[in-house]
């Protein structure tokens, strides 16, 4: 269910959707595919263009990529079904305002997922609306178990929406979206099969991914395992793997970092001698580009240990444009960055990233395992009789 967001800009109301999809039709049709997610440029669609396919009978619309990853997993050889991304490469979902080709392909999709939990928090208002007006939309972040989601100091009870940094969250994020996937080609006996064979493959995919990063990341010396960024999009990362998360921004990178919280980053790294920082490929970097200077200048040199994917995939036909390849990218760049040179493999170290309210103990990577959607999709009895009837 939609569940409607505070932080509204833009395009606020059905009326407005109207008129935009009017003013697409009248430009001459859907804005092309390789135009996905940039200010202007509208979605991207799996077939490549702005135009429905002649085989396609059902679209499905996925505000971020990394949804759009796990529905694009699920429905890859389905006949008749189509999937459009409206963010691309180094878009940033907190402060993105739709363009009126986004608002059309909105408008058509038969099924539109959003992450939620606030990402995409100026386009809250239209997405929820659509869902007013009889629009199959789902939030996925808010149907992920609340006390497994981060609360960090400061948030106002808001939960910390960067979920898919945890491989184990994600799975369960993509049961989600399997349940109403196949709820959506329930009808077709081919399609239905296939969404249920491209579920089990994924999960297995993600479990591997799981192993892969958690071997890595206990390969960093205790003493090195502090991860700063440019904004907190890395708090289940950190829970996940046992790493201590520090950023100049908060979970929204609307929020500006003042002197303090520059000056308290630059104090962390100068007395726990951080060998690294990492910049993100959403986010501009000037700021952290200010702590190095700072540290710098008080005797401790720091070097930026690469760009991480966090609000963003990379681009699209490349192992970063996919939610897998971005991950083992994130992890191998981390690994690399806060390892030194020849150091032996370490266990991993006791975190000090703080537990959510409500969630699992911090320090603990691996600890704490949500119950793997067993058989994926996953349905509750009450959704698949609904499904089905």
């Amino acid at each position: 269910m939609a569940t409607k967001l505070s932080r509204v800009s833009g395009l606020g109301s059905l009326a407005a959707i109207a008129a935009a999809v009017c003013g697409v039709l009248m430009l001459g049709g859907c804005p092309n595919a390789e135009q996905g997610g940039k200010p202007g440029g509208g979605a991207g669609g799996a077939g490549g263009g702005g135009e429905k396919p002649a085989a396609a009978s059902r679209t499905i619309v996925a505000t971020t990529a990394q949804i759009g990853d796990i529905v694009r997993n699920l429905t890859a050889g389905v006949p008749g079904v189509e999937v459009k991304v409206l963010l691309g490469e180094g878009v940033d979902p907190h402060t993105y305002k739709l363009t009126r080709s986004d608002a059309a392909v909105l408008h058509g999709g038969d099924l539109v997922f959003f992450s939620g939990l606030h990402l995409e928090g100026k386009m809250g208002e239209v997405i929820t609306e659509l869902g007013a007006a009889g629009k199959r939309v789902v939030e996925v972040g808010a149907q992920l178990p609340r006390q497994q989601l981060l609360m960090p100091e400061g948030s106002a009870g808001q939960p910390d929406p960067h979920f898919w940094m945890d491989p184990e969250l994600f799975t369960f994020a993509t049961g989600v979206v399997s349940g109403e996937v196949f709820r959506l080609v329930s009808g077709n006996t081919e399609q239905t099969e296939k969404v249920t064979g491209n579920a089990r493959e994924f999960n297995a995919k993600l479990r591997e991914l799981d192993e892969t990063i958690k071997s890595q990341m206990a390969a960093i010396p205790e003493g090195s395992r502090t991860l700063i960024t440019l904004h907190d999009a890395f708090g289940y990362f950190g829970r996940r793997y046992g790493l201590s998360v520090h950023a100049v921004q908060g979970i929204s990178t609307e929020s500006e970092a003042g002197i303090a919280d520059v000056q308290r980053l630059v104090d962390l790294i100068v007395s726990k001698k951080v060998p690294a920082v990492f910049v993100e490929s959403s986010v501009s970097d000037r700021t952290l580009k200010a702590v190095i200077e700072q540290a710098a200048g008080r005797g401790h040199t720091v070097r930026i240990g690469g760009q991480l994917y966090s609000d963003a995939m990379g681009k699209p036909g490349t192992a970063e444009g996919t939610y897998i390849g971005m991950l083992r990218h994130n992890a191998k760049v981390i690994a690399e960055g806060l390892t030194p040179a020849g150091a032996a493999g370490a266990p991993a170290g006791k975190s000090e990233q703080p537990a959510g309210k409500n969630g699992p103990p911090a320090g603990k990577p691996g600890a704490w395992m949500l119950p793997r959607p067993v058989e994926l999709p996953v349905l509750q009895p009450s959704v698949m009789a609904e499904a089905v009837a």
